[in-house]
C-alpha cells in the first residue's frame, strides 16, 4: 500500500511538469529523500516523523491534500480512497467581509487591542558615578 503512495505522488508530479530537482528546490527536502517517497523506500528516510513531515510538505507543494496522504500511509490505505473521502465534505463558507474577523461566540476576537507601551531606554550611567566593586 505504501507504494502507492509513490506512484500517486511521483504521478501528480509528472502531471504538472515538474523534475525531481525542482520540487526538492521548492519544498526543502532533499532529492533523495522525494526519490525514496516515490519509490516507496521509507526506510531510506530517517525516522517516521520525518516521513510524515516530507509526505505532508511534498503533498501539499503538489497541490494535493497533505494530512490525507499522511493518513492514507499511517492507516495502509490507498491515497486515492482517503483524498477523495476528503474531497465529499462540505466547503468551509468564507469568512465574514470586514478588517477583522468577529465571531460572536468568541470574546477573544472581538475584544480591543491595547495601545503598545512605549519603549522604555536603558539608562546610561554618568562617568564619574561608577560604583567599585571591591570591598576593602
Amino acid at each position: 500500500m505504501k507504494n502507492k503512495i509513490g506512484t500517486y505522488l511521483r504521478q501528480h508530479r509528472e502531471e504538472k511538469h515538474l523534475t525531481l530537482q525542482q520540487a526538492a528546490e521548492q519544498t526543502g527536502i532533499r532529492e533523495p529523500y522525494l526519490a525514496a517517497l516515490e519509490e516507496g523506500d521509507f526506510h531510506k528516510i530517517p525516522g517516521d516523523v520525518f516521513i510524515r513531515g516530507f509526505l505532508r510538505n511534498y503533498g501539499n507543494y503538489l497541490g494535493l491534500d497533505g494530512n490525507g496522504l499522511v493518513e492514507a500511509y499511517r492507516t495502509g490505505s490507498e491515497p486515492e480512497k482517503i483524498l477523495k473521502a476528503g474531497e465529499e465534505l462540505a466547503p468551509v463558507p468564507p469568512a465574514p467581509s470586514g478588517d477583522t474577523p468577529s465571531s460572536p461566540g468568541n470574546p477573544l476576537l472581538n475584544r480591543k487591542k491595547r495601545p503598545r507601551r512605549k519603549q522604555r531606554l536603558p539608562l546610561h550611567r554618568k562617568p564619574g558615578n561608577r560604583q567599585s566593586h571591591s570591598t576593602k
